[in-house]
């Protein structure tokens, strides 16, 4: 007869503990990457298995119409106009929904109308391309449920441009501030982020990173245009944040010693949600203008 091993209670609980933690970070990977989780072959399930553990994926067929919430963004690049689409419950933040049994995502934008179709595997995300070269187009978009369709719409806002600094621009750390006038109204706001095109740092190693918030505030709200302000010190903060991320959260990564990035400004406009669906959530028409930059923080 065969005599079982015994394992120390306090061996137990440290190899509960790695597994635990092992499963943990496996799962917040998949939902920080989602897109990464995805591929072909029998991985898929596993991948969208771990995904949905913790971004608390649902059947869309799940629930009522009156609990799922739209989450479309529209956005216009030249003469393509692109419709992107997930799918919430109510008020939750981390619910994301598949589309499943009769329920069907799609869009019009002018005279064409398109399916959504998912972009990866995990099927939480959706999106169609529209070839339109207006200056404000209309898009709506259609949630299907069998026969019934709930209808959101919204319209394109002008186009906006960044009036000064001109070209690709020099910020010095010690400059304090970056003025930047947009060819919007005081009465509309944009937020600002940045791609980081090529950063260095002082040990002359690089980094990049794209979608990067950038904290912004009005400098002079009674500028005929909007004109914002961009502190040096906040901006070298958070080159310096992304800096240590982009090296595995190393607490000693050298600093940042310059950056050229794209300076991205977005101005969101609300659209109308159908009143079938659940209220949280939106439609909102995206337009975004941009500028060069290369930062010293030596200067």
């Amino acid at each position: 007869m065969s005599q079982k091993k015994y394992v120390p209670r306090r061996e137990m609980r440290a190899l509960s503990a790695r597994a635990t933690g092992f499963a943990a970070t496996t799962g917040i990977f998949c939902l920080l990457a989602l897109s990464a989780c995805g591929g072909s072959g029998p991985g898929d399930d596993f991948d969208n298995a771990m995904s949905c553990i913790f971004a608390n994926c649902k059947d869309s067929d799940t629930l009522k119409v009156a609990d799922i919430s739209a989450l479309y963004t529209v956005s216009q690049s030249g003469g393509n106009v692109r419709v992107d689409a997930q799918l919430g419950q109510s008020a939750n933040l981390l619910t994301r929904l598949r589309l499943t049994s009769q329920d069907r995502l799609s869009a019009t934008v002018g005279n064409q109308r398109a399916e959504l179709t998912a972009t990866d595997s995990t099927q939480l995300f959706y999106a169609a391309n529209f070839s339109n070269g207006t200056a404000q187009p209309s898009a709506s978009v259609e949630f299907q449920r069998g026969a019934d369709s709930y209808t959101s719409t919204v319209t394109m806002p002008a186009a906006f441009s960044v009036v000064a600094p001109t070209g690709t621009s020099l910020l010095a750390r010690s400059s304090g501030k970056l003025l930047v006038h947009l060819s919007l109204p005081v009465s509309v706001q944009a937020t600002a982020s940045a791609n980081l095109i090529d950063c260095v740092r002082v040990d002359n190693s690089h980094f990049s990173a794209q979608a990067v918030p950038v904290a912004s505030s009005w400098d002079d709200p009674a500028a005929p245009n909007g004109r914002y302000r961009i502190d040096t010190l906040a901006l070298d903060k958070t080159l310096n944040e992304r800096s240590a991320n982009a090296n595995n959260n190393n607490a000693s990564t050298a600093l940042v010693a310059s950056c050229e990035l794209e300076l991205v400004w977005t101005y969101r406009l609300n659209g109308t949600i159908s009143p079938g669906m659940n209220q949280h959530g939106y439609i909102s028409a995206l337009r975004t203008a941009s500028h060069k930059i290369v930062y010293n923080s030596r200067l």
